[in-house]
């Protein structure tokens, strides 16, 4: 079930509101990174944000916790594909 897997933990951003960081993986391949995150917004949901370097491929806000559920389940197949090429949890 997806919500055993949850990392709560609070998260400081620059207008100073808490948020709660309940997923994220950082794979790292040589100089390369690629970040997973999905963080609980307060009174907007959730974002589900994708980075490549240090470039945001793709952040959006979504509602709907079962859009939110199907995205946790992309980032996992996604860093899967990536461990087996040789990335590594970092």
């Amino acid at each position: 079930m997806f919500t055993e897997g949850l990392h709560l933990r609070p998260r400081r951003r620059s207008n100073d509101l808490a948020f709660l960081i309940m997923y994220t993986r950082c794979l790292q391949k040589a100089a390369h990174i690629r970040r997973f995150s999905i963080t609980s917004t307060p009174g907007s949901g959730w974002e589900v944000r994708y980075e490549h370097d240090s470039h945001v491929v793709r952040s959006i806000r979504y509602r709907d916790w079962h859009r939110v559920e199907r995205a946790r389940m992309t980032f996992a197949r996604e860093a899967a594909l990536l461990e087996e090429s040789g990335w590594k949890e970092g």
